[in-house]
């Protein structure tokens, strides 16, 4: 029986009237998905990535990341061809989540959602004399924040 390099075949050898039957596996499968990774916005949206493989090799594309990273299309595939998806909208914190294509990963790594701050109150009288007071600012848990005078004649001093 020679090398396959190709999907699964049989073969038969006929002796007379009796037949030896020989059913060889398919060769080894290799795949590559393209792009590998993607890097949405937080307002989510769809898209696809390419799938190769040989013409006899069968895949699955799966989520590993339900229900906000899901597969619309294309799954099963067989040989080359596209995995559809979508990404949904994003209002928490940043997020990464995978989908696998056989022995293949597709990576998303979804931006979080956009921070609003607030900050009360949003002014404040001070008599003549100066003094001190105090603010309260409020944001989502994974937005950063920096307090900064923005008085160039330094008489606005600030203690964080």
């Amino acid at each position: 029986v020679a090398v396959n390099d190709a999907g699964a075949r049989p073969g038969t050898i006929t002796v007379a009237d009796q037949t030896f039957t020989v059913n060889q596996e398919a060769a080894a499968c290799s795949y590559a998905v393209v792009p590998t990774s993607v890097s949405p916005g937080a307002s989510g949206g769809s898209d696809t990535f390419a799938v190769t493989a040989e013409s006899w090799c069968g895949w699955p594309a799966t989520s590993n990341d339900l229900p906000w990273l899901t597969v619309t299309s294309g799954s099963p595939g067989t040989g080359n061809g596209s995995v559809g998806y979508t990404v949904a909208v994003n209002d928490g914190v940043a997020r990464t989540g995978t989908i696998t294509i056989a022995d293949q990963t597709f990576t998303v790594d979804q931006a979080a959602a956009a921070c609003h701050y607030t900050l009360v109150p949003a002014s404040a009288g001070v008599d003549w004399p100066g003094g001190a007071g105090t603010f309260d600012v409020t944001a989502e848990s994974w937005c950063d924040w920096t307090a900064t005078s923005n008085d160039s004649a330094s008489h606005i001093l600030l203690a964080i």
